[in-house]
């Protein structure tokens, strides 16, 4: 962890993307994990209706998960350079935790939903590729347990880093001394 860095440290739910797909810098979602992250900004929105929502831009030290496969390939198993907090570098979420198997639950529901929207394209573009189902379904698992490789070995690499709370703002209060 570099010194100096002073974010507070949670847990967050990392999207792994790859280039692919049928433009040359298309990226392809393929799949989800939990990963300890630095907080940069919590903002909180509100809607028309008056309902608050909370944003977090949160900062993931290590997020490349063609590194990763490239030193997997070459017989590594190395995470990759950990990357300097910046605002620039930044993903939005909309939930951080401070516990690893709540991050897992969300982590874990949009695998699954990632997994479904696969098979719903698949049947859309080509009803018949049911035949291939056990195949595509393979190559779906082969693809969710290199991210869960990458999840382990994020964690390990980041094991030193202390879930942190948030401070709160501090809420201001009328000092009755002042209007007496």
């Amino acid at each position: 962890m570099e010194k100096g860095n002073n974010y507070p440290v949670k847990y967050a739910i990392l999207e792994l993307k790859e280039r692919g797909g049928w433009e040359e810098d298309d990226l392809i979602t393929r799949g989800f994990i939990v990963s300890k992250c630095f907080v940069l900004e919590d903002t909180i929105k509100y809607d028309e209706n008056g309902n608050a929502n909370r944003l977090y831009k949160v900062f993931f030290p290590y997020n490349s998960l063609e590194t990763f496969k490239k030193n997997i390939s070459e017989g590594f198993f190395v995470v990759g350079n950990m990357d300097t907090p910046s605002i620039e570098g930044c993903n939005q979420v909309e939930t951080v935790f401070d516990f690893y198997d709540d991050a897992l639950l969300l982590a874990n529901q949009k695998n699954d939903k990632l997994h479904k929207n696969i098979y719903d394209v698949m049947m859309f573009i080509n009803p018949y590729w049911n035949r291939e189902y056990a195949l595509m379904e393979e190559m779906f698992l082969d693809q969710i347990r290199i991210c869960k490789k990458y999840e382990s070995a994020i964690l390990h690499e980041l094991s030193d880093l202390k879930i942190s709370s948030l401070e709160s703002n501090p809420v201001l209060t009328r000092n009755k001394d002042i209007f007496n």
